[in-house]
């Protein structure tokens, strides 16, 4: 979301003896962590709906930010259900679990997702204009994307294929992927 409007900031990455000594300065024991116009905020929608507030992409009136608000959850549902088997240990299972998640799961909900948006007829998620569901689809469709290994994840959906090109396309998305620390193959490893 900063990215996306060019908003100047330092990601700092942090590992596991860094951690340790951070965590207990933390409110939950947890990351992410943004400290920005004199507050501490922390929750990736909490600190993304801020950014959205800031950059006017919440949705043009209390209709239009509900409406962003469910396809932003929508959308980490499906993030969730991807997460949950993902970073498990591997076994059998685990495989088969991702391979149905893969080639069956995300595909239905996708569809269904690609449905609504031919039906409603609309550029972008909420309507024609890029609110911060797009740039989250964006977000989550590029880790989604590389927890798969399918980049292309988004190709049979043409609706859904267009949002994401166009929030890949603007100036500071294009600035963080040209600038962006590689993601291991197997993301597991960020957390040995």
């Amino acid at each position: 979301m900063l990215s996306y409007g060019e908003i100047p900031f330092t990601d700092r990455r942090v590992n596991k003896e860094e951690w340790a000594k951070i965590k207990p300065e933390t409110k939950f024991g947890q990351l992410p962590r943004l400290c920005i116009d004199g507050i501490e905020l922390y929750q990736s929608r909490a600190i993304c709906r801020y950014i959205a507030s800031k950059l006017n992409l919440r949705g043009k009136n209390d209709k239009a930010a509900a409406l962003t608000d469910m396809w932003v959850d929508c959308l980490d549902d499906i993030r969730s259900m991807i997460t949950r088997f993902y970073y498990g240990p591997d076994s059998e299972e685990r495989t088969k679990n991702m391979e149905n998640l893969k080639n069956v799961q995300v595909k239905s909900v996708l569809s269904s997702i690609e449905k609504v948006l031919e039906k409603d007829g609309t550029t972008f998620l909420t309507g024609d204009e890029v609110t911060w569901a797009d740039v989250m689809l964006f977000a989550y469709f590029t880790y989604i994307g590389e927890l798969l290994h399918t980049p292309d994840i988004l190709s049979p959906f043409p609706r859904l294929s267009a949002i994401f090109s166009t929030i890949k396309k603007s100036p500071g998305i294009q600035k963080f992927l040209a600038n962006r620390t590689p993601s291991p193959p197997d993301m597991r490893a960020l957390f040995d």
